[in-house]
């Protein structure tokens, strides 16, 4: 969990700046990853969920950043639901800053990261780092949290249960 954390922690912290976009499902640690990047552009198809409160677990990271993100209120709709919303509606959250047809997303991504890559660097990367200042905390008790989920009667069994749902 630490080592997830940290990748999470190192996209946030990146000189400069990580664009995702995401076609399809962003589940879970999908959803998470997304959090972790400056902007996000999403295509018509995307939906974002965090799984984990229906197999027992914490979306740990996601509680961590996603106040920042999205706020409280989304947040705890999506850490305590396990819904999935789709592109538009994670825009209206401010998952989301873009959304295109998936057939032209990533062109959109590239001419955006072209955009910002034609601005001084320096002015980028020090924007960047100021607007991430007071992020980072609260961490290491999330991993602690979440690795502790992992060993629960309701985990196992809730992973029990969706393998056998999916016939495996």
């Amino acid at each position: 969990m630490r080592d997830v954390y940290a990748a999470f922690h190192a996209v946030e912290r990146c000189a400069v700046p990580v664009i995702a976009a995401v076609n399809g499902l962003a589940y879970g640690g999908g959803t998470e990853l997304a959090l972790a990047c400056d902007i996000v552009l999403a295509g018509r198809s995307a939906r974002f969920a965090f799984k984990e409160p229906t197999v027992g677990l914490m979306p740990g990271y996601g509680i961590v950043r996603g106040p920042d993100v999205v706020g409280r209120h989304w947040t705890r709709y999506l850490a305590l639901t396990g819904r999935d919303i789709g592109a538009e509606r994670a825009e209206r959250a401010g998952l989301v800053q873009e959304v295109h047809p998936d057939e032209s997303l990533v062109d959109a991504a590239v001419a955006l990261a072209a955009e910002i890559a034609a601005h001084p660097a320096l002015a980028v990367q020090v924007g960047k780092a100021f607007v991430n200042r007071d992020t980072g905390g609260g961490f290491t008790e999330s991993v602690d949290t979440t690795a502790l989920l992992f060993d629960t009667d309701e985990h196992r069994e809730a992973v029990r249960a969706f393998r056998a749902a999916r016939g495996r």
